[in-house]
């Protein structure tokens, strides 16, 4: 993985004290690029992500780049649907009269009132319809 070191600087007031140099000691600087080997990359992201969104990705995050958008839930265990799965889901819930487009805060919402959250997470392969319209 390489990586400018512009952008970590940019970084280091969201990151704890030390971040900057920690990865940067993990990797081989040259020039103003840090390359690291992926495994080292993957744990640094890990140990140093700010906190995800408990709902997942917006709907904006998922249909630009979707795998990229779940990878750290992934890594934490999460299961997804397939691209294909989670267009699908969208595409019948906008159909829906329940469904309200994403507001600023980018997620949409089911108006069920069954949910405890309205916030669906289309992208999981935990999440139901509760009128049965897909799995």
């Amino acid at each position: 993985m390489r990586l400018k070191l512009e952008d970590l600087r940019k970084r280091r007031a969201d990151r704890p004290t030390g971040y900057y140099e920690d990865v940067v000691s993990r990797g081989v600087v040259d020039g103003d690029t840090l390359t690291l080997p992926d495994d080292v990359y993957r744990a640094l992201c890990l140990r140093y992500r700010v906190s995800l969104p408990p709902h997942g990705p917006r709907l904006d995050q998922l249909m630009t780049d979707y795998d990229e958008s779940l990878a750290a839930y992934r890594e934490r265990g999460e299961r997804a649907v397939t691209a294909t799965a989670c267009m699908m889901r969208l595409k019948t819930c906008r159909a829906c009269d329940l469904w309200t487009e994403p507001g600023e805060d980018g997620y949409g919402q089911c108006g069920d009132v069954r949910r405890s959250c309205a916030r669906l997470r289309l992208w999981s392969e935990r999440t139901r319809c509760l009128r049965g319209k897909w799995l």
